[in-house]
């Protein structure tokens, strides 16, 4: 898709760089690395008060269940914190 043509997400957290309780930002981001046997994909969630991974998922294919994968593991995390 051209640039021109794109749109970006709403900031919703309006450049706010920290939470103040555990659970009230989470964030995400998907990467891919070359590896020799090919591209593999990383989905990572961290929880922003505490800056530390709360799920993450690999896969060869950058999907809907490698995003899903993520957010069931940070969800079980968090209910074993809570």
């Amino acid at each position: 898709m051209p640039a021109a043509t794109r749109t970006r997400a709403p900031d919703r957290l309006r450049r706010q760089s920290h939470a103040e309780r555990p659970n009230q930002y989470w964030l995400g981001d998907v990467t891919f690395i070359n590896t020799r046997e090919g591209w593999f994909h990383l989905a990572v969630l961290i929880d922003l008060c505490s800056r530390k991974v709360i799920g993450w998922a690999m896969s060869d294919r950058n999907d809907e269940p490698l995003i899903s994968d993520a957010l069931r593991m940070a969800i079980k995390h968090r209910q074993r914190v809570a």
